[in-house]
């Protein structure tokens, strides 16, 4: 089966998995009038000739949060197109299959359980050219700082990355389904903090590959801002096109409380799993 028809009939398989945990499947807008949060994620921008201006979504992030806020049920869940204006490598690509999903009243520890659902369920499906069994570990990531490194997060997000890709990744790539816990606060996108100030995120990897990532949603609107406005500012100080705040999203920000969301890209996923050696196969 081809990369193509592999991703197809992973969607179809997905659907099915969330289904039988009860999450509803929902459709967002492809025009959003915001992109994105984070400082280095760069969106594409639409100008129409009525003097409308949108951005294509680097994620269903904000639509999902957006429609979860009126949702009564357990969660929701998207596959949907996403889209970054970045530059083309093996493991980048502009346009690609984000699946995305928000639990009520879930800790964001409980997320790598469902990575390892949909993985399992991958694994096991009509799609797979063969079954694979997963050993899951999760890591709190301060610890394996101080193991790896012998010092806690550094004061610098660009020194966090720089150890992280040096140090940390080459672990990763020894292991096989890794999550690890807790980021520092720099690093936190829209996650809450803890009560030592450090991010509530968690980041799984697959043979040492990124798959997914996710958080404990915050539920403050005055922290929505604040956060929004900083990485603005630093978009501002690298020359950067500040993002525009999605002020419906800050408005609903209350309704969060309780709320885990987990990103999964899904090429990233079938490139692990079948060994796919580039995101251009997809396009084939």
């Amino acid at each position: 089966m081809n990369p193509s028809r592999l991703r197809s009939c992973a969607v179809s398989t997905l659907r099915q998995a969330f289904s039988a945990r009860n999450i509803e499947e929902a459709w967002t807008p492809v025009l959003v009038p915001s992109g994105a949060i984070e400082p280095y994620l760069d969106a594409f921008s639409i100008a129409s000739s009525y003097g409308h201006r949108a951005f294509l979504p680097t994620s269903p992030e904000f639509g999902l949060k957006k429609a979860f806020a009126f949702s009564d049920g357990l969660g929701i869940y998207e596959i949907a197109h996403a889209f970054r204006d970045e530059e083309r490598s093996r493991l980048h690509a502009p346009e690609f299959t984000m699946v995305e999903w928000y639990l009520r009243s879930t800790l964001y520890r409980d997320l790598p359980g469902w990575v390892e659902y949909l993985l399992r369920t991958l694994s096991a499906s009509s799609c797979a050219r063969e079954s694979r069994s997963f050993s899951p570990v999760t890591v709190v990531l301060p610890a394996l700082y101080e193991n790896l490194l012998g010092h806690s997060f550094p004061e610098t997000q660009e020194k966090f990355q720089d150890e992280f890709m040096n140090v940390v990744e080459p672990w990763l790539a020894t292991q096989d389904f890794v999550c690890l816990y807790d980021f520092p606060a720099y690093a936190r996108g829209m996650a809450k903090l803890n009560s030592v100030g450090h991010a509530q995120r968690v980041e799984c990897y697959l043979d040492g590959l990124e798959i997914a990532n996710g958080y404990q949603e915050i539920d403050s609107k005055d922290e929505t801002i604040r956060i929004w406005e900083e990485n603005n500012a630093l978009r501002l100080a690298s020359g950067k096109e500040p993002h525009p705040i999605d002020e419906t999203l800050v408005e609903l920000s209350h309704r969060l409380v309780g709320v885990s969301g987990m990103a999964m890209g899904l090429e990233r996923v079938l490139m692990a799993l079948w060994k796919i050696p580039h995101m251009k196969d997809f396009e084939r």
